[in-house]
Parts: C-alpha cells; sequence; structure tokens
C-alpha cells in the first residue's frame, strides 16, 4: 500500500509535536505538513548539521525508517489516504454561515469568530444535525439572510426581539440561544436526547473554545508553559459566567 497522509505520515507527530510547533504551523494539517514538509524532513535528519536536535524536542530521534516513509510520501507526491490521493474537496460556503457567525458574536461576546469559518461551519452543521432545534436555527438566521437583511447591521437589541429569546422586560436566551453559547464555549452540544457531546479533535474544536481565552488559560494538555504555571493567576482580566471584569 502507498504511503499516505492518514495511515503512515499523521501519526509520526505526537501531541506534543502539535503543541510545541503550533505556533509556526500546523502539524496536524496534511495542507500545512505538504507545505513545509521539506523543512520539516531537514529538521528531523540527524544527517543535516544545523538542525540535528531540533525536531522533536524532549522525544526520541525519528527513526531511519520513519524518515525514510516521509521522504517517500514525498516524492510520490502527497498521497492522502488508502484510497484517495487528495483531501476531500472543501465543501460550499453555507449561505447563512455569515448570519450564524454575527449572531455568535452577539450572543458570545466576542467580535472574531469569522476567523475560522471551518469551525462556524461545523457548529452550523452540528445544532442542525445533533439538536432537536436545528429547523427554528435556520428559520431565524434566514430572517436576516443576505438579500433579506444585512447580517453585518444585526444589533443585539434586533436581535432579541427574535424567537432566540423570550419576551419580556429583560428577554433571556432561550434553549437554542443558551446551546449556540455553550457550543462556542465549551465546544460541547446537548443533542436531542438530552447527551452532552463534546467536539470532535480532527477540527480542533476542543483547543479552540472560547472558555481559554475567556480566562485566558491554555487548553489542558495543550500548553507550551512550564510545568505548574496554572498555580498563576492570571494578569488583567478575570473571567466568570459570561461577564468579564477587571482585577481590583
Amino acid at each position: 500500500m502507498a504511503v499516505n497522509w492518514i495511515d503512515d505520515i499523521s501519526p509520526m507527530f505526537t501531541q506534543y509535536d502539535v503543541i510545541q510547533m503550533k505556533w509556526h504551523f500546523d502539524l496536524s494539517d496534511y495542507a500545512t505538513v505538504k507545505t513545509y514538509a521539506q523543512a520539516i524532513l531537514m529538521a528531523v535528519s540527524a544527517s543535516h548539521p544545523n538542525t540535528v536536535g531540533q525536531m522533536p524536542k524532549y522525544e526520541d530521534p525519528w527513526t531511519q525508517e520513519m524518515m525514510n516513509t516521509f521522504q517517500e510520501w514525498t516524492q510520490e507526491g502527497f498521497r492522502y489516504s488508502a484510497s484517495s490521493p487528495d483531501p476531500p474537496p472543501v465543501p460550499a460556503t453555507d449561505p447563512l454561515l455569515p448570519v450564524f457567525i454575527v449572531v455568535s458574536e452577539i450572543l458570545t461576546g466576542f467580535d472574531d469568530l469569522d476567523q475560522n469559518q471551518q469551525l462556524a461551519q461545523s457548529y452550523l452543521t452540528r445544532l442542525r444535525d445533533e439538536t432537536a432545534n436545528g429547523a427554528l436555527l435556520d428559520a431565524l438566521l434566514t430572517q436576516f439572510e443576505p438579500g433579506i437583511g444585512n447580517p453585518q447591521q444585526l444589533e443585539p437589541d434586533v436581535l432579541a426581539s427574535t424567537d432566540l429569546f423570550t419576551q419580556g422586560a429583560q428577554p433571556a436566551p432561550t434553549e437554542l440561544a443558551q446551546q449556540i453559547i455553550v457550543l462556542w464555549y465549551t465546544a460541547t452540544i446537548k443533542n436531542a436526547q438530552g447527551v452532552y457531546v463534546f467536539g470532535t479533535p480532527s477540527d480542533n474544536q476542543y483547543t479552540s473554545a472560547l472558555m481559554w481565552p475567556g480566562i485566558k488559560a491554555h487548553p489542558m494538555g495543550y500548553s507550551t508553559e512550564d510545568f505548574g504555571y496554572w498555580d498563576k493567576p492570571p494578569d488583567g482580566t478575570l473571567w466568570t459566567g459570561l461577564n468579564f471584569y477587571s482585577k481590583p
């Protein structure tokens, strides 16, 4: 069987490798590793005088067999899987995705959710497929779909008048609004059967959860800080619930 990313190359990079290199490039991403393949091979090669010991750090070095396998992968055209030479095509952009992102930004208080549209699409799909509120969500988003209304002009008071909130002097978020907030903050969803389901690691839902920047912490198991860093309180802003406040 030809050497491929799924079966042979991806398993070579440990979780620790991915963590240590995430500030430079993503070793868990096929396209990124393909782009930097020669640099990676040079870094793990003990025969290169300028890169000995650079990678992987604090772990056993790659064996000659591993290096040969990686080099074979590059020479044979970066095959993706046993059944396909290329990764699956990127799905077409969901017409409701821009609206979902703006609604999510209003609900969560973060204004940069459009920076990770793949994650946003994953969340939109999960809300549709895994909860009992998928049809309601699409119906609400359609109200602000481009051509009907500009999602960029959505304001919190406009959103509060929709079925995402119960009506009253101070509108409260409905189950659907709560699901959107909890999903973005924790990568967790309560499905139609009432079971909490965590996000998959394949698209970094866990590490992208908003609770981490909210509390100014690293995802557990994904930190490059020294051992015991969590014993020191963060500086500046503290976080509680969905409210931000400054240290006295």
